[in-house]
């Protein structure tokens, strides 16, 4: 791994952790149409999911904290006092149970994710190009949908699921896990904010899987100050991204997101089908026009 290339990737991909639109759908589209390759290798890959989820710990670090202690005072609760958690649970505890949950159907990556990837695209920037128009009209519908004050404690068990199931559709290029997970739980009745939080580990666990999915090509012999550099840059830019993804979401403009991949998505179905019709890729459509 290059140190300025990992530094740029660390910064990119921890920015699209926790921004409502699909990394690996830009970067498949700009490889396409630029001919550079934008593809990464697996450790490159995995220093951007820890970056960004020490992003994720340093923003909600009173949170997670709360819910851990929480978790432990239950377990311990349920081994020497007995414990009813339908009565006694707290909205802390709650949500602790209720995360893992959404992470769970985010294990399917696991065996499907680098075989349903190349199944699907194949090169043709069309299937980005619908992934980017279904994600957009998600958040376009959750955007639209009216505010609850649903939150801390109220999530329920088939709502978690439900989550992490959709979150595991960001397999697919163009499918962001943060948009369609938090709009989601936004249509299920939960409040932005909330529905924003309990996307974010989903989100970051089916990344996590699809990597795991294939090769870690580069683990052997990678200086360790490039990893380093490359997790501290996906922190920060995470971490920033949190942080106005939070103010946008406050004030209701995270249709900015939903407009951007909506129009990303007709571009790459235009540009697709012009290619499919004519045989040709751009570059060389391009070139036949100045010939």
């Amino acid at each position: 791994m290059s140190l300025l290339k990992e530094i740029l990737y660390g910064l990119a991909g921890g920015a699209f952790g926790a921004f409502p639109l699909s990394f690996s759908g830009l970067a498949s589209l700009a490889g396409h149409f630029t001919g550079i390759e934008t593809q990464t290798d697996g450790l490159a890959a995995l220093c951007v999911i820890g970056g960004t989820a020490l992003a994720f710990l340093l923003r909600y670090f009173r949170k997670i904290s709360a819910s851990l202690a929480g978790t432990f005072r239950m377990l311990i609760s349920m081994v020497w006092k007995g414990f009813s958690y339908e009565k006694e649970a707290t909205a802390n505890q709650r949500d602790a149970v209720m995360t893992l949950l959404s992470v769970l159907p985010t294990a399917l990556v696991f065996p499907i994710g680098s075989k349903l990837t190349v199944i699907m695209t194949d090169g043709d920037v069309i299937v980005e190009g619908i992934c980017f128009l279904l994600c957009g009209a998600v958040l376009t519908a959750a955007c639209r949908n009216p505010v609850t004050d649903r939150a801390d404690g109220q999530m329920r068990a088939d709502h978690a699921l439900i989550i992490g199931t959709v979150c595991a559709l960001s397999v697919l290029p163009g499918i962001s896990a943060v948009a369609v997970g938090m709009s989601v739980a936004v249509l299920l009745g939960y409040e932005p904010s909330f529905a924003f939080r309990r996307s974010l580990l989903p989100s970051l666990t089916a990344e996590l899987f699809s990597v795991l999915s294939g090769p870690l090509d580069a683990a052997a012999g990678t200086d360790i100050t490039v990893i380093a550099v490359s997790t501290a840059a996906a922190a920060a830019a995470g971490l920033a991204a949190v942080w106005l993804s939070g103010i946008l979401i406050k004030k209701e403009k995270m249709t900015i997101f939903a407009y951007i991949s909506l129009a990303v998505g007709l571009v790459a179905v235009i540009a697709g089908t012009v290619e499919t019709a004519s045989g040709m890729t751009w570059a060389e459509l391009i070139d036949a026009l100045k010939g």
